[in-house]
């Protein structure tokens, strides 16, 4: 995938018209829609201003990496919901809670699963 490809997916995703993402990144609509369709390559300055706006590494967008969101941001569930103690608006959560969640992301992650297979 190209970075105009990703630039134009990431926009979309979030509802945006490129005119709305002009105005919020401070550049003109026809640069977005030139780096949209590969016309026109952003400077790096520009690249780093995308990524801090949709929340991904940079490396995602210049097609380095192929998760989306900065590995640094990312949590693994399984892992963090294993790690210890879990304390919630000053309440400790209890094994019991902790299993509860684990089977409510779970049924998220099956869900999306589903959801996804039919596309």
């Amino acid at each position: 995938m190209t970075l105009g490809e990703r630039l134009r997916l990431l926009r979309e995703s979030r509802k945006l018209s490129q005119i709305e993402l002009a105005q919020a990144l401070g550049i003109p609509n026809q640069s977005i829609s030139n780096y949209e369709r590969d016309y026109r390559k952003p400077p790096f300055d520009l690249i780093q201003k995308f990524a801090d706006y949709y929340e991904v590494s940079m490396d995602y967008l210049l097609g380095r990496e192929e998760y989306l969101y900065d590995s640094g941001k990312v949590k693994d569930v399984k892992a963090f919901l294993a790690d210890g103690i879990f304390v919630y608006d000053h309440i400790t959560l209890d094994e019991e809670d902790i299993a509860f969640l684990k089977q409510s992301f779970e049924f998220i992650i099956k869900k999306k699963l589903k959801q996804s297979e039919g596309k």
